[in-house]
């Protein structure tokens, strides 16, 4: 059977697997959350952790002078990443929906009937019972859900993004749609609780980079509650 040289050691694919199960948990922990967002168990989450070192297995080359495990880890969280696109994206909120949302919360309008809010912001019925239903049936869930207090960086998710708390989780999922691939990945890392220093390692920036990385995106969702709360 085909073997490798991983870290001084000639491995089998399936002894790798034993040998890096420890990684597998890890990994799968963090990733957990970004599995949940996606109606996904922690098995689900686990089998594509699974299959990312595999894949990092059978691109592995230590002729290249970078040790397996750091090789590893870096296309583990990659592969798992891009694999999760597949599933379920969560729900996604149409425009002029979310618009009547924002009115209803922005007028403490929630305990109105549809027929009342259509008929006071000239929304369709349809729309207005839709967005009560959203606001009444999703949980209140913002990045302060996901609060990570980083002992060795002394550093908070919440402060990096938000502080409200005045959107559901679909509105928030809307927002890191609207994000470009590097932001959203950078974003569900550290939903998942990777430090700013592991995600600068799969970047290839520094930490301050990451810091600032993550500011701009505190940027963009100011920007992106306001659109929504102040039509």
């Amino acid at each position: 059977m085909e073997t490798k040289n991983l870290d001084g050691k000639d491995l089998t694919i399936e002894e790798a697997l034993t040998q890096y199960r420890n990684l597998i948990k890890k990994i799968t922990n963090k990733m957990f959350i970004e599995g949940k967002y996606r109606d996904m168990d922690r098995e689900d989450v686990s089998q594509l952790v699974s299959m990312s070192l595999v894949h990092a297995y059978n691109t592995y080359d230590h002729e290249r002078g970078k040790t397996f495990l750091a090789y590893a880890y870096f296309i583990m969280i990659r592969q798992t990443l891009n694999q999760m696109r597949g599933y379920n994206n969560g729900i996604h909120i149409p425009p002029r929906v979310r618009e009547t949302m924002g009115k209803i919360r922005k007028h403490e309008m929630e305990d109105y009937s549809a027929d009342i809010i259509s008929k006071t912001f000239n929304q369709s019925l349809v729309d207005a019972q839709r967005a009560l239903k959203y606001l009444s049936y999703f949980s209140i869930r913002t990045f302060s859900d996901f609060e990570y207090d980083d002992d060795e960086e002394s550093y908070i998710l919440e402060g990096a993004l938000s502080d409200s708390d005045d959107f559901t989780s679909p509105v928030v999922n809307d927002f890191i749609k609207s994000l470009d691939d590097g932001q959203q990945t950078i974003v569900r890392m550290r939903l998942s609780g990777f430090k700013l220093r592991e995600i600068g390692d799969v970047f290839g920036i520094t930490h301050q980079a990451t810091q600032r990385r993550l500011m701009v995106i505190r940027k963009r969702w100011y920007e992106f509650k306001g659109d929504i709360a102040h039509v």
